[in-house]
């Protein structure tokens, strides 16, 4: 065996070892999994359902819930827990006027978090972030890019 093909050996078992220990870990952190919305009249309230899967809502919850109206926060309420595994449904009074921009951002206690928008009375919102590459996904792509080319 010539001293390249041990080198790539070597390479392609460790990129093997360190994916298959990663993938092992159970990774914590991680954000919302969605929202929806909704508003009630009398009084004026702003319904939120907060999707965040859980095993212990008491040590691994939905830390942060911010709103913002038409581009300025209006509120913003620090959590120490969720109410079910699931997620938590959140009640805020709050005056709306149909065609308002609600967005709400939520995020969690061990990193990760979510922002979702609705406009009061229908309608959509516009996109305000290009697409991510998932978790660790793009540093794999860099790897695994570096080894081909340095087996080559």
């Amino acid at each position: 065996m010539t001293k390249k093909s041990i080198y790539s050996i070597v390479l392609i078992s460790l990129m093997v070892l360190i994916t298959s220990s990663n993938l092992a870990i159970k990774t914590k952190a991680h954000a919302p999994n969605g929202m929806n919305f909704g508003v009630s009249s009398n009084p004026p309230t702003l319904n939120i359902l907060i999707y965040h899967e859980v095993e212990d809502p008491n040590t691994h919850y939905v830390n942060l819930v911010r709103i913002s109206v038409n581009g300025s926060e209006v509120l913003s309420t620090a959590y120490t827990n969720q109410s079910l595994t699931g997620g938590g449904t959140y009640d805020y009074p709050f005056n709306y006027s149909v065609g308002d921009r609600i967005e709400v951002y939520a995020s969690c206690v061990e990193g990760g978090s979510r922002t979702a928008c609705f406009v009061v009375g229908g309608g959509s919102c516009p996109q305000t972030s290009e697409p991510e590459i998932p978790g660790y996904f793009g540093l794999w792509l860099i790897i695994g890019f570096s080894i081909i080319v340095s087996i080559m």
